[in-house]
Parts: C-alpha cells; sequence; structure tokens
C-alpha cells in the first residue's frame, strides 16, 4: 500500500524537485528545520536517492546481508537499506518506485524487501546511496548504542564520536526515543521563505 500511495503522488511533483518520504508514526524531526542545511546535505551526497541506513538487515537473504556491510564504508554506523525514511528527485523515485513494485508482483510483499531488491538492481544505473554516516537520516534499531543527546541548548541527538547530528530520527522497530532526549518539532517543510532555488515535499505515510 506504501508504495502504490507513493507512486500515485509521485507522478504530481515535478521530476528535479526533492521529495523527503518518511513513516508517520516514529520518525521525529531532530533539529530546526533549516531549509539551506537540507538541500546543502541532501547536494553532499551526489546522488539522486538518499536512503536511512540501519544495522539490522531485514529481511534476511543468503549472502545479501554480508556482502553488503562488505562493501559498506569501514567505518559506516549503518550499512542496510530502510524503505521508512529517504529523500530523493521526485523522477529518480518513479523509476524506483516503479522498479519496487515489480518485486511485489513477484510475491515479495515486505516493503524492506522490495526496497533491498531494487537498490540491488539499479544501483550500477542510478544515483543511489546509504547515508552510512547519519548525517541526513539515523534509524535508531539497533544503532541506539551510537546516538547520544547532543550537548548545547537545544536538545536533540547526536552520532557518537562524530560531527554528525542527523536531520531525522527513525525510531524503527518499536524504538523508544525518550522525549527528554529529542527536539520534537513535528513542523511542516515549509512551502516559502527559501532562499535557494530546490524545492522540497515532505510525504508521510501511516503503515
Amino acid at each position: 500500500r506504501k508504495l502504490f500511495h507513493l507512486e500515485r503522488l509521485l507522478q504530481e511533483i515535478p521530476e528535479h524537485e526533492v521529495v523527503v518520504f518518511m513513516d508517520a508514526k516514529d520518525v521525529n524531526m531532530n533539529r530546526a528545520w533549516e531549509h539551506e542545511h537540507f538541500v546543502d546535505v541532501f547536494r553532499s551526497f551526489g546522488a539522486d536517492i538518499v536512503f536511512s541506513g540501519e544495522r539490522n538487515c531485514y529481511p534476511r537473504r543468503p549472502g545479501y546481508c554480508q556482502s553488503e556491510k562488505n562493501a559498506s564504508p569501514p567505518d559506516a554506523i549503518q550499512w542496510f537499506i530502510n524503505s521508512g525514511l529517504f529523500a530523493g528527485r521526485a523522477g529518480a523515485l518513479r523509476k524506483f518506485v516503479a522498479v519496487a513494485r515489480e518485486q511485489n508482483a513477484r510475491g515479495h510483499n515486505s516493503d524492506q524487501l522490495q526496497f533491498h531488491l531494487a537498490f540491488q538492481e539499479l544501483k550500477k544505473e542510478m544515483r543511489l546511496t546509504i547515508d552510512y554516516y547519519g548525517s541526513l537520516f539515523v534509524s535508531l534499531y539497533p544503532t541506539a548504542e551510537q546516538v547520544v543527546p547532543s550537548q548545547g541548548d537545544e536538545p536533540a541527538l547526536s552520532i557518537n564520536d562524530s560531527k554528525h547530528r542527523p536531520i531525522f530520527v527513525h525510531g524503527n522497530s518499536n524504538t523508544i526515543v525518550r522525549e527528554r532526549d529529542m527536539a520534537l518539532f513535528n513542523s511542516p517543510l515549509p512551502k516559502n521563505k527559501r532562499r535557494t532555488t530546490e524545492r522540497v515535499t515532505g510525504l508521510t505515510f501511516d503503515d
């Protein structure tokens, strides 16, 4: 259902517009929304789609988990694609989601598995990447030991031993996110007061 609605909504968005997709119930903003900061970090990946990573390889498939971990940077904090949090150009996302939906037609009914398989199929022909270091996105399960409260005036989470403070935090797999450790801004992505030419659209879905 998630991919069906996403595919339909993407038809209404201009090809080069950046879309941020997040699960609705367990994703929080980890800092006040700053349009230019998001655009700068997104552009730094040099990719058309950036997926949140996670340390949990789910669902497990023979040979997949170890090979993907081996292909990740040695100092990465998360290695496997997470289907609940990602950002990308609308045109690239349309192509990716179409291939992911084909996996559903082949009997793969987990959207996480559909994303795994589509990523494997398309990563050589499209500019796809995982946020290995948590600069845009971090998934807390089972990465929570790497995520610590920031020191400063604004409550937020940072990556341990890293300069990164992710913009979005995904409490996947029912990970408890304590309010005293989080800045729960829940502000909509703004449509005005932009100082860049990039347009950003936010989409959220309940499972």
